[in-house]
């Protein structure tokens, strides 16, 4: 399954990028933290986190976020909705694509 072109190109943004930047909601509080992280699996993108860290918890509590990062030609920003998939196959999809998450 391929990407729509919107969402290829915010992809290889954020890849080319190297590192950007999620925000998430915590009670009264926003919370920022940067990620490298990114990937795609069915036409999907993907990022990872472990499941003990208050960013997951953040997440799973209130699922949208917002991304930003700065790159060539100026930054982007965008608001996305969280899924978890804990499926074996997107995991591999992820480090596959990301092998600096082995060493995680």
């Amino acid at each position: 399954m391929e990407m729509p072109a919107g969402m290829q190109r915010v992809y290889d943004y954020l890849k080319k990028s190297h590192v950007f930047y999620i925000a998430t909601y915590d009670g009264m509080q926003a919370r920022v933290r940067p990620f490298g992280a990114i990937a795609v699996f069915e036409g999907r993108m993907y990022t990872q986190t472990g499941k003990i860290k208050n960013v997951y918890r953040q997440m799973k509590e209130f699922p949208r976020i917002e991304m930003c990062t700065m790159g060539e030609g100026g930054w982007l920003r965008i608001e996305a909705d969280v899924v978890e998939d804990d499926r074996r196959e997107a995991r591999t999809a992820g480090f596959g694509q990301c092998p600096s998450l082995r060493n995680m």
